[in-house]
């Protein structure tokens, strides 16, 4: 099975400080990986990297065996949708037109929306719950409705990869499982390789099938959910005591923390 993005030694500097320690690992396509760790493991920056936002200090990132940074805009935008945490727009257009945007990579230049690309919004719109607020400005509407107006607009870029920080943050826990089990169902039926941040593991234990543990910018494990999520990795990342069982009725594993181990040093 090839692989939809791939890391070669990649490592990333704030200053001096390394918050990407010499990473490499591999995703495969179609898969639904994870990537969990406490505050400061380099989450986000990871994904940044990923997603050309960040270039890195040493190493490479590869997009199907190809690197990043060989891509054109438009092209890499065909192969990969960004939800980014901060969802904050600088202009104020319609929610209908940012979904919109989505269709810019399919598009060439000066080329109009066909009625194809309006019903491809249109979709992405109702998927996510966010049909009704078309015609509402994006800055007047609440931090949850954004996220998912967000989301809608990677849904139609059709890309084949979707990366995504914190896309459940905002959300209530409604919207949380609403999100999630869309993500899964793009990723079971259109196979859809889906890489999200997400800080609660019990969301990450029950709708993934990989996760990729970090901790002070290196991976202290990656593999599948049931292999990663142990009482042992966690606690070295974590400093937490805890104990795992499995939910009753999602039949998924659960976190659940008992008290703080040591403080952080």
């Amino acid at each position: 099975m090839e692989h939809s993005i791939s890391t070669k030694a990649i490592t990333f500097k704030y200053d001096e400080s390394t918050i990407i320690d010499c990473l490499d690992f591999q995703v495969k396509r179609g898969s639904f990986i994870t990537i969990i760790g406490p505050n400061g493991s380099g989450k986000s920056t990871l994904l940044k990297l990923m997603a050309a936002n960040l270039s890195c200090y040493e190493g490479t990132v590869l997009i199907n065996n190809r690197g990043l940074n060989t891509y054109k805009m438009k092209e890499l935008a065909k192969e990969m949708a960004v939800v980014p945490q901060d969802t904050s727009v600088s202009y104020d257009f319609d929610v209908y037109d940012i979904v919109l945007m989505g269709r810019n990579p399919h598009l060439k230049r000066f080329q109009k929306e066909s009625e194809v690309d309006f019903q491809i919004v249109k979709e992405a719109m109702e998927q996510t719950d966010t049909l009704h607020l078309k015609d509402r400005k994006i800055n007047e509407i609440s931090g949850g409705e954004r996220q998912r107006v967000i989301i809608a607009r990677a849904l139609a870029q059709q890309s084949k990869i979707i990366l995504l920080d914190e896309p459940t943050s905002s959300l209530d826990i409604h919207h949380q499982l609403e999100v999630l089990e869309l993500l899964k169902r793009l990723n079971k039926e259109k196979k859809v390789t889906i890489i999200a941040v997400l800080h609660d593991m019990n969301l990450a234990a029950r709708y993934s099938q990989e996760i990729l543990l970090l901790h002070h910018g290196k991976m202290l494990t990656m593999g599948k959910t049931e292999e990663v999520m142990t009482v042992e990795n966690l606690q070295q990342a974590y400093q937490m005591e805890m104990i795992i069982q499995r939910n009753t009725y999602t039949k998924a594993l659960e976190v659940i923390p008992l008290a703080v181990k040591k403080r952080w040093k």
